[in-house]
C-alpha cells in the first residue's frame, strides 16, 4: 500500500488501482490533481479545505531566479498525524527520505 501511495503521489496524473484481498484498497483519479491523490491517500474527503499548496522558486545569491521550483502540499493542524511516516518527499519524482 505504502509503495504504491508513493507512486500515485508522484504520478497524479496516472490513475492507480490496489485490490488486496479482493477488496479495493486504493484508487485514485488520474486527474493530473495532487490533492485528489492527497484526499484518496488520507481518505479525509470531507476535509478538502484543510489543505494548501505552495510552490516558490528560489534564488540565488546573485538575486537572479535559479531554475529550481519547490511545490508542495501542507495540512492544517486540524489534519495533522503524530510522527514522520506520513510525510513524503519527492525530487523530480523520486522518492527520497530515510522511510522509503
Amino acid at each position: 500500500m505504502h509503495v504504491v501511495s508513493q507512486y500515485a503521489l508522484a504520478y497524479p496524473e496516472i490513475r492507480f488501482f490496489l485490490n488486496i484481498d479482493g477488496r479495493t484498497a486504493l484508487q485514485t483519479t488520474g486527474s493530473g490533481k495532487l490533492l485528489d491523490v492527497v484526499i484518496e491517500i488520507t481518505d479525509w474527503r470531507r476535509r478538502t479545505g484543510c489543505w494548501k499548496s505552495a510552490a516558490a522558486k528560489l534564488a540565488g545569491r546573485t538575486g537572479r531566479q535559479c531554475p529550481i521550483t519547490v511545490t508542495g502540499m501542507v495540512g492544517a493542524p486540524s489534519v495533522n498525524k503524530a510522527g514522520r511516516d506520513s510525510l513524503s518527499f519527492f525530487v523530480n519524482r523520486r522518492v527520497i527520505g530515510a522511510d522509503c
